[in-house]
């Protein structure tokens, strides 16, 4: 799993790869390496889970490909793109 980091944003390349089992796992290394690097974290596991989920979704389904092949976990999200994410990543 390759994971881009800055203060605004974290990038999960190919995040379509990784396995619904193994998520939580890889989101808390996320949520600890940006901890590590002093950025900030301002969102819950649950909530950069079910966006990966919902990218991952719309992935496997053919949906904006290009766009759901990574996934960026943006800190300061607008909270109706949470709410989907939240409806699409349950």
């Amino acid at each position: 799993m390759r994971v881009e980091y800055n203060k605004e944003n974290t990038r999960i390349y190919d995040s379509y790869l990784i396995e619904n089992k193994d998520l939580k796992e890889k989101i808390i290394d996320i949520m600890d390496e940006r901890k590590f690097l002093n950025y900030p974290v301002t969102r819950t596991i649950e909530s950069y889970t079910h966006e990966t989920k919902a990218h991952n979704r719309l992935y496997k389904l053919h949906l904006f490909r290009s766009h759901t092949k990574d996934t960026d976990l943006e800190e300061n999200i607008i909270w109706w793109k949470e709410l989907i994410f939240y409806i699409l990543g349950i």
